[in-house]
Order: structure tokens, then C-alpha cells, then sequence
């Protein structure tokens, strides 16, 4: 608009009116125009997708003592911490969704997944075939998938976690917020028949699993569960305590490295070498869909390393919600040069309704998430530079097992040294009362 403006001025008064001034304006016009153009033709384009997503609905992996619906083989015939049928319905569904919006980027790059990777958790597992069978539906191509506990499961011993997680557990801030609970937690342990306090750093997880096993028996399942357990005032304390025992498991950042260090460091490389190589490096059958089946804990700590947790209202992730990292290119056809970008999204799949015992259909709902730290020129479209992201991210990831090993058991290293230097200690004592009766009786 800027440029037709000057060239509107210029025919109108160039001639009769404004020789000199028309002289400059016609320059102006040219100079003008091709950056408008330029902008113009530099287009965005989708590079890759990496998708973290959590597994579909599933039966319980946790009873009260008091629970009535502690029978597997009555209830939960799949097993506990199962997919359900309505798990693997809303897996199917995601991979359906998922194949409707990147079908026509993955036609023109052939860049279908071939290997994804999963927690070792059967759930998890059972995700991940579901839905590549899903997503690739009437093409030729099959997925392989494959286990990686220490990338996807927070459950892999980690000496160094275990330190820092109690550390957390017994801090300040954490018991404060207990003993504002106290008469709440109580009253939940003459219920449920479980001692809430007998272990006071497992409380806020203990409670958690509570909550969410109360959750999939009377929400999912509509099981007819205890009168306290219908209580608008205990539910709404539950859920609050659900959220903390998230918001506390995981916010060291020790902890956070950790537990993502390897997810990010695997992102951010597939990453880098799509954007270290033009698109006529590339191979046509390079993998640009890659997906990772894990656990809400897995997105939960993600979240919190980026500081994006509160975007999402310190939540925990639904079933099937995925948190989605889009990379993608600009392509100047000016200066020919390319810029990488990321964007951050954050899918969730609800249900229309739920009828008891009726399967219900989905929709989906997608938020963009902005990473507060990233300063670029694009923060407005809610991208990022692929240069600040990997700077962002750096100080967060491991780059291999080998350094994950060694960060992780680096608390036995600390341990042995310190019963090394006790036992110095102890044995220099010795020697000392030792040499001292020595010298009393020469003397």
C-alpha cells in the first residue's frame, strides 16, 4: 500500500507540480516495492513435527485399602493401568486427526515416520501401535517401536532424582502446604483406611494416586463409589492436591534434567540437521513425523523446564493430549536464505459427552504456547527461532545415555566419598589416641 501510495503522488504531480519532489518519490517507489515483495514471497513452510503424547485413558494402578472395586477380574479385566476401550477409541481417533492435518506435508516430503518411541509402560506400548496403525492407514508404510525408559519413563532409578525429589518432598514449602490439609488428609485416611501421614514424603503422591484412581471409578467408569467420594468439597481438595503433587514432584531443576534432558536433546537434534541441510541435502525419505508415546509426568516436567506449565493452568495433561513441537522454514525467493522456526502447541482431545457406559466422540482443542524467554522479531506469531530455542534448551538436555549415567549416579560417587573421607576421619582418631598412649607411656 505504502508504494502505490507513492506512485499515485508521483503520476498526480511529478509533471506540473513537484519536479524535484517527484523525482524523489519515483526512487523512493523503486526502492520501496521490492521489500514489500520480498516480504511477501517469504513464506512459511512446515519442516518437521515431533509430538509428545500422552497414552489414551486407562483402568487404575492404584486401590485404597477400603476401595470396593479392588477386583481386577470383575472391574478391570484389562488389567490395572491398562488402555481401555475408550483409551484405544481416543487413540485411534488422534491418529486419524493427526494424519487429516499432516497428510498433504507428508505426501510432498515423504517423510513418514518409520520408528517412534515409546516408555516401556504397556500402555504407553500399546499408544504408540495404535495410533501409527491409525496414522498410516491405507499407505504402505509400518512403524517400529521401540522402548526407551530412561528418555521416556520417570520411573528408571536415578540415584541423584531420589535425592533431590526428597530433598523437595521435605522442604519448607511443601510441608506448609500439607499441614493446610491436614484435617482434609485426615479425614481421607479414617475413610480410605490408609495412613496418609506414615510416611510423610510420599503423602502429596499417595494423594494423588488416590484422586485419580477416585477419578477413573467415578467419572470414566461410574462405579458407585463411597458417599465422601461424591462430596463437591473433598473432590474439589483432591484435585487441588492432585495439581500439587505435580507442581512439587517436579520442580527442582536437577530433577527436570534429568527426566527431559534426553527428549530435548533428541528434538533439538533432528531438528538441527533439517536445518543445517537445504532441502536438496535432505533425503526424499527422511522421517519428519516423529512421536513419543509416554505419560502426563513426562509433559508435566516438560512444561515446567520451558516454563510453560502455566500457560496450561498447572493442569495435568487429559488422555491423549500431546504436546506438539512444529518446526518450521522460511524460504526467501529474494536472498534464497532460510530462518527455522519453532511453535509450541499444546493438544487436547475431549470428549463430546460420555453417557454411562456409552463410547463418545471427540474434538479437539489446540493452544499455542510461548516460551517467555524467547526474544525474536516473531514472538508476536508465537514462533520462535530455531537459534534461541536451542540456546533456551541447551542447559536442559543430556546428549547421551552415557551422561545421563554419570549425572544421574553421580549422588553414589558423592556417598562413597563420603564414607571414604568418615572412614579417614574415624581411622585418623585412631591412630591419634593410639600414638598419643605411645608417647604417655615412653614418657
Amino acid at each position: 500500500m505504502i508504494s502505490k501510495t507513492i506512485y499515485d503522488l508521483y503520476m498526480d504531480y511529478s509533471i506540473h507540480q513537484w519536479p524535484i519532489l517527484s523525482s524523489f518519490l519515483l526512487i523512493l517507489s523503486f526502492i520501496v516495492v521490492p521489500i514489500r515483495t520480498q516480504i511477501e514471497q517469504e513464506q512459511l513452510q512446515l519442516h518437521s513435527v515431533h509430538v509428545l503424547m500422552r497414552h489414551g485413558d486407562r483402568t487404575p494402578t492404584h486401590f485404597y485399602p477400603n476401595d470396593p472395586f479392588q477386583d481386577v477380574e470383575k472391574y478391570w479385566p484389562e488389567g490395572l493401568g491398562e488402555l481401555n476401550d475408550h483409551g484405544r477409541l481416543r487413540i485411534r481417533f488422534a491418529g486419524e486427526y493427526y494424519r487429516k492435518i499432516y497428510d498433504k506435508f507428508l505426501q510432498d516430503t515423504n517423510g513418514w515416520p518409520k520408528q517412534c518411541l515409546s516408555s516401556p509402560a504397556h500402555r504407553a506400548q500399546e499408544t504408540a501401535n495404535l495410533f501409527m496403525e491409525s496414522f498410516l492407514n491405507n499407505t504402505k508404510f509400518s512403524v517400529e517401536v521401540h522402548q526407551d525408559g530412561k528418555m521416556l519413563s520417570t520411573g528408571v532409578k536415578c540415584p541423584l532424582h531420589d535425592h533431590v525429589w526428597l530433598q523437595q518432598m521435605n522442604s519448607k514449602k511443601v510441608k506448609e502446604y500439607l499441614d493446610s490439609k491436614r484435617n482434609y488428609i485426615d479425614y481421607l485416611s479414617e475413610k480410605t483406611g490408609q495412613n496418609y501421614w506414615l510416611n510423610e514424603s510420599n503423602t502429596l503422591r499417595n494423594m494423588e494416586f488416590l484422586t485419580t484412581t477416585l477419578e477413573i471409578e467415578r467419572d470414566e467408569y461410574h462405579l458407585s463409589v463411597p458417599e465422601w467420594a461424591l462430596n463437591q468439597t473433598i473432590i474439589k481438595q483432591l484435585d487441588d492436591m492432585k495439581r500439587h503433587a505435580f507442581w512439587f514432584d517436579w520442580q527442582p531443576i536437577e530433577i527436570q534434567k534429568l527426566r527431559i534432558g534426553l527428549l530435548l536433546n533428541n528434538i533439538t537434534e533432528h531438528i538441527r540437521t533439517m536445518a543445517t541441510n537445504d532441502n536438496n541435502d535432505l533425503d526424499k525419505n527422511d522421517q519428519r513425523f516423529f512421536l513419543y508415546s509416554a505419560h502426563d509426568v513426562n509433559q508435566v516436567i516438560l512444561l515446567q523446564a520451558l516454563e510453560l506449565y502455566d500457560q496450561i493452568d498447572r493442569k495435568p495433561p487429559s488422555y491423549s493430549s500431546a504436546i506438539v513441537f512444529e518446526h518450521y522454514q522460511t524460504l526467501s525467493s529474494m536472498t534464497k536464505d532460510t530462518k527455522h522456526f519453532i511453535r509450541i502447541i499444546y493438544r487436547q482431545i475431549f470428549n463430546k459427552f460420555i453417557p454411562p457406559k456409552e463410547l463418545s466422540k471427540f474434538y479437539v482443542s489446540d493452544r499455542i504456547l510461548t516460551m517467555n524467554s524467547c526474544h525474536d522479531e516473531f514472538k508476536n506469531e508465537k514462533l520462535c527461532s530455531f537459534e534461541e530455542f536451542d540456546k533456551i534448551t541447551r542447559p536442559l538436555r543430556i546428549l547421551n545415555e552415557q551422561e545421563w549415567n554419570a549425572e544421574c549416579f553421580e549422588m553414589n560417587h558423592i556417598t562413597d566419598q563420603i564414607i571414604a573421607n568418615q572412614w579417614i576421619i574415624i581411622l585418623t582418631l585412631i591412630f591419634t589416641i593410639m600414638m598419643t598412649r605411645y608417647y604417655f607411656v615412653i614418657g
